[in-house]
């Protein structure tokens, strides 16, 4: 699995391409589709960013309806049909839709933010707002930035 950290800036082109980091790329290498997926990010100005093996596992998990909800079904047509597939080119770019730039704000460069498992296209500008709001959130809970450790999974140990 495909694991993005760090922060990069890249400058967009007249054309709309941009190139991916080196670390993300590296990390994809292995994938059946060479590029990334991007999605709106929902509630955010900003991109999410996938791994095809990611969303091909978000798909595998749809073909058990029964499990989900109609208003999830219905969510997760929206997000598919919001997917859009970046292949890389030959120096290791992407090519931006003009609707994922508008959505995102993006203009003349890209931040990417690694999440773990995905990552996210910001707008610079709109990034460094972001981390400053989070900063001040945990610093007036009086509490460090910090990761939740994940709950043993029943059965499975500790």
């Amino acid at each position: 699995m495909a694991i993005f950290t760090s922060e990069f800036s890249f400058k967009v082109d007249r054309k709309g391409r941009v190139s991916v980091p080196a670390d993300y790329r590296a990390a994809l290498a292995t994938q059946s589709f060479q590029g990334i997926v991007v999605i709106p990010a929902f509630g955010e100005q900003a991109l999410d960013g996938y791994a095809h093996d990611r969303l091909e596992r978000m798909a595998q998990a749809l073909d058990h309806p029964e499990i989900y909800s109609e208003e999830e079904m219905e969510e997760a047509q929206f997000l598919f049909s919001e997917a859009r597939r970046l292949p890389f080119d030959g120096e290791g770019r992407i090519l931006l839709p003009e609707e994922c730039m508008a959505h995102a704000g993006l203009t003349e460069s890209v931040t990417y933010a690694g999440m773990g498992n995905h990552f996210r296209l910001w707008n610079p500008e709109a990034f460094a707002a972001h981390k400053a709001k989070i900063r001040q959130q945990a610093a007036a809970k009086g509490r460090p930035l910090r990761l939740r450790p994940v709950p043993p999974v029943p059965g499975k140990g500790a």
